[in-house]
């Protein structure tokens, strides 16, 4: 059974905070280099009395907007995040109901943030394929602004708040191919979101090594690259676009010229939405089929990488 990205709609927070903004507040010396290098100008910041399941909710409801997905049908929903409302119970389950989808529809929540689009699209897919459903919602959310020092430039340059709606199902001429992952946990640090140790205070408070992320995806990204192509018996030519997790463009470029692909093949949508986490896959492809990059048939690499240290990597048919 084949399957196809049939649908993405999108939701961002009101509230921008731009690259003047932040230079208001950092004297630091490069500072206008630094954010040239990240490639970023503007970042959404979500209210502070919204969790990132309310983003994703704002998400849905724009996708069930455009009445051509009903909720009734939907079959099965993953919900994407960093941030979820409970320890227990999963925050999908919280979700469906708020949505209003049938309560026959099966749940699960994914925390592998920046990774966390390409593994639910694997899980999902997989499904679909062994026919046990014929469609899914992908959620993916972030209120991850407010989980940044307010002193710490490295993270506030980079991260955004948005949510993104990604509806699959099975089609007979649709194509979401193998799937290649990898992990270490070894450096589960790298990236860490943890409790501030405050008595009263128990804001979680998000670090990260800028460093170890950049060697990270620098060694192993373009073998992810190499590796997806091999396994889905594929060369490069017959890529259209790469869809690159939006971690930082000096970062992606560094990946592209290590493995040596068209950088007229890499989709950059960073620049006005910042990095999302979980949901900048689904913003670039979105953004790419409204823009025209890419079209039907179009077949496109997605490649997830962050968080765990995880990573994940398939080609789809647009």
């Amino acid at each position: 059974m084949s399957v196809r990205i049939k649908r993405i709609e999108t939701y961002f927070p009101e509230q921008i905070l731009t690259n003047e903004d932040l230079k208001k507040q950092f004297l630091a010396e490069n500072l206008d280099e630094r954010i040239q290098k990240v490639g970023i100008e503007k970042r959404h910041i979500s209210r502070r009395d919204l969790n990132a399941s309310d983003l994703a909710i704002a998400a849905g409801e724009n996708l069930f907007s455009r009445k051509e997905i009903k909720k009734e049908e939907i079959q099965f929903l993953i919900y994407v995040t960093e941030e979820l409302d409970y320890i227990t119970p999963p925050t999908s389950n919280v979700i469906q109901d708020k949505l209003g989808i049938s309560k026959s529809c099966g749940t699960l929540d994914i925390n592998h943030s920046c990774a966390g689009f390409t593994y639910a699209l694997s899980i999902a897919s997989s499904l679909i394929t062994t026919g046990s459903i014929s469609n899914a919602l992908i959620l993916t959310a972030s209120t991850v602004t407010r989980n940044l020092k307010q002193d710490d430039l490295s993270t506030r340059m980079l991260f955004s708040d948005a949510a993104a709606a990604t509806f699959i199902e099975s089609e007979s001429d649709g194509y979401i191919g193998k799937f290649v992952f990898g992990s270490d946990g070894s450096q589960y640090d790298n990236i860490f979101l943890e409790y501030d140790n405050f008595e009263n205070d128990k804001k979680p408070i998000l670090t990260m090594k800028s460093k170890e992320v950049f060697l990270f995806g620098l060694k192993e990204i373009p073998k992810l690259i190499f590796a997806t192509l091999k396994k889905n018996e594929l060369e490069e030519k017959d890529i259209k676009m790469y869809f690159f997790h939006q971690a930082n463009r000096f970062l992606i470029e560094q990946i592209v010229r290590k493995a040596k692909i068209d950088s007229d093949k890499v989709y950059y949508s960073i620049k006005d939405t910042g990095n999302t986490t979980s949901s900048t896959i689904p913003i670039g492809l979105k953004s790419a089929i409204e823009k025209k990059v890419i079209k039907k048939e179009d077949k496109v690499m997605l490649i997830g990488f962050g968080v765990g240290m995880s990573s994940c990597a398939t080609v789809v048919k647009i």
